[in-house]
């Protein structure tokens, strides 16, 4: 698997020519009329689709987006344009990050899939587009990779329980997951991100 996420870059073109799709939820930015994906800093904007409707819809039912858009980063930020987004149910699922608490982490896929779930602080975040895949990866170059293995079912749950690290209490990290079905085609989830608690 870590193979595979190696040769992830040679997949990826220049995004600025054309459009291509990304997975994950709409996010507003605190205090603003701004938004952003979902457990990442790339910020989103639209003329042709009500992004405040998107997350509204969300936050009612376990749902992301697969979304076409086009890159239109600026001034040193990564920005999309959304041209159109359908829900899709959600995939991936980290948990909570609390100490003392044993929690799963859910993954649904195709039973056999051999799995790479990978973190990183959502502050690190970056765009790799990847238009020949139905998301593009957002965990940057220097994501960790925490959990691997094979499903033995359409869905599983993998134990964790968050080491007890003060330092970290009020941090956020971000994680993603790569799958290589039976078939060995690869595809990516939506990111997943929790805040670190001490209780």
């Amino acid at each position: 698997m870590k193979n595979l996420f190696l040769a992830i870059p040679l997949l990826a073109i220049s995004a600025f020519a054309q459009s291509f799709t990304i997975r994950g939820d709409v996010d507003v930015i605190q205090n603003t009329n701004l938004f952003e994906l979902d457990c990442t800093r790339i910020r989103l904007v639209s003329t042709a689709v009500d992004l405040q409707a998107l997350h509204n819809a969300s936050r009612q039912q376990n749902i992301e987006y697969d979304m076409q858009v086009v890159d239109v980063s600026s001034g040193g930020l990564t920005i999309l344009n959304v041209l159109s987004a359908v829900a899709v149910p959600e995939q991936f699922d980290m948990g909570n990050l609390r100490f003392g608490r044993s929690e799963t982490w859910d993954l649904a896929g195709t039973a056999g899939s051999r799995y790479a779930i990978f973190v990183n602080d959502r502050n690190a975040t970056s765009l790799l587009a990847l238009p020949a895949f139905s998301n593009s990866w957002f965990m940057g170059p220097n994501a960790v990779q925490i959990f691997s293995g094979t499903m033995n079912a359409a869905f599983i749950q993998i134990p964790f329980q968050m080491p007890t690290i003060p330092a970290l209490v009020g941090a956020q990290f971000s994680a993603q997951t790569l799958l290589l079905s039976p078939s060995n085609a690869l595809s990516i989830t939506h990111a997943d991100c929790k805040i670190v608690r001490n209780n």
